[in-house]
């Protein structure tokens, strides 16, 4: 199997094609893909009882109606409802 994977990488098809050409199923050709990936140290092999760390942006407040994030980084919160006219002014 490891020898398909490595004659795929050479050629120039698809994953899809070369399993087509092949007549190999495409979930088998990700299956051994995903070993000899592991076997080759192309990926890391993490424990599957280890947690990762993520990080989340604070809440909004509860009665806030509308959020904006600018691509600066800036938040602005409409605590109350307002005209997507007043909106399109804020933002311009």
């Amino acid at each position: 199997m490891f020898s398909l994977i490595e004659k795929w990488q050479r050629g120039g098809l698809t994953k899809k094609q070369f399993c087509a050409q092949h007549n190999v199923a495409l979930h088998s050709f990700y299956y051994w893909f995903k070993l000899y990936r592991r076997q080759n140290d192309l990926i890391p092999v993490l424990p599957s009882n280890r947690f990762v760390e993520i990080q989340s942006t604070p809440p909004v407040p509860i009665d806030a109606v509308i959020e904006i994030l600018l691509t600066s980084g800036h938040r602005i919160i409409f605590n109350q409802p307002v005209s997507a006219s007043f909106i399109k002014e804020v933002i311009s």
